[in-house]
């Protein structure tokens, strides 16, 4: 099943969803809705893994900077928020485990993406950054609360205030990653490790995902909604200092 920016192949029990939006991968509006359709899609179907990935040389650079330019109000900029926030919650409390194999640039919104995955795995090219405070925004599809768990307050505050390049090796020593694999092996090392991941009773995998996800779910979902709200009136004060 193939859209206009996302590609998916099913191979067995693993379903591989290729982000293929060039030359950024950015996270676009029509992208996203078509993220939302592939989603419903795997739902009714026998798939017990999810790997998502990146074409070429990017994971995801984030949301598309000229889409955030041709926003005019602060209403459509806290819904343009919310529905990435709602895609990136679709993902994280998804039926199967969601595997993020990080294949170059991951920046941003598409560094939040990979936060709302389970597990996270990239290549030895890939490098991660949270640049929003520099374009006047904050990380506010989840960024805000999910990195802090994956790697800890104060490294999640340096990475956020200072917009700080990491690399592969760096990522993996903070936590930001499970493991690092050379480029050209980086998918079929995730799909051995999605496919061991199949192979075990769908129950207890399902018991495990909602007992390790039930106790914050609540939690994130109430501050993150706070985060569009606040994303919104930082987007106000941009617009009215630049006129």
């Amino acid at each position: 099943m193939n859209t206009h920016y996302l590609n998916l192949a099913l191979e067995d029990s693993i379903g591989i969803i290729t982000i293929n939006n060039p030359p950024h991968n950015s996270l676009t509006q029509p992208l996203m809705e078509e993220f939302f359709q592939i989603l419903n899609f795997l739902q009714k179907t026998e798939v017990k893994a999810l790997i998502i990935t990146g074409s070429s040389k990017c994971f995801c650079s984030g949301v598309d900077i000229n889409e955030l330019k041709k926003i005019n109000s602060r209403l459509d900029a806290e819904n343009l928020t919310i529905r990435g926030q709602d895609l990136l919650n679709r993902v994280e409390n998804f039926h199967i485990p969601v595997l993020a194999a990080i294949n170059g640039v991951c920046l941003g919104g598409g560094a939040e993406l990979a936060l709302s995955c389970h597990v996270r795995y990239c290549s030895d090219r890939a490098v991660f950054g949270f640049p929003e405070l520099s374009l006047g925004i904050i990380p506010a599809l989840g960024g805000t609360q999910r990195l802090h768990r994956a790697i800890g307050y104060g490294k999640a505050f340096e990475l956020i205030l200072t917009g700080n390049i990491v690399n592969a090796r760096e990522a993996r020593e903070i936590g930001l990653v499970e493991g690092v694999f050379p480029r050209d092996g980086l998918l079929r090392e995730v799909k051995r490790i999605a496919k061991n991941i199949s192979s075990k009773n769908p129950h207890a995998v399902r018991f495990v995902m909602e007992s390790i996800l039930s106790p914050v779910r609540k939690e994130l979902s109430l501050q993150i909604r706070k985060d569009a709200h606040l994303n919104s009136i930082i987007f106000s004060q941009n617009t009215k200092s630049s006129d």
